[in-house]
């Protein structure tokens, strides 16, 4: 393969996992603000604490 080619691939690569770290830690301060809510946490300290606003 040439230089270029598998320049393109890892560069690729590399993306694709930076935005899957992403997606990660979304979900997990997703799940988390989820918990504090069934702990009885108000939306306003969830909110404040994890930055994700719940309906």
């Amino acid at each position: 393969m040439c230089n270029l080619s598998q320049y393109i691939k890892e560069e690729g690569i590399l993306q694709g996992r930076k935005e899957g770290r992403k997606e990660g830690r979304e979900e997990e301060k997703m799940d988390i603000a989820k918990k504090m809510k069934v702990e009885g946490f108000s939306k306003e300290m969830i909110k404040k604490l994890t930055g994700i606003a719940l309906n």
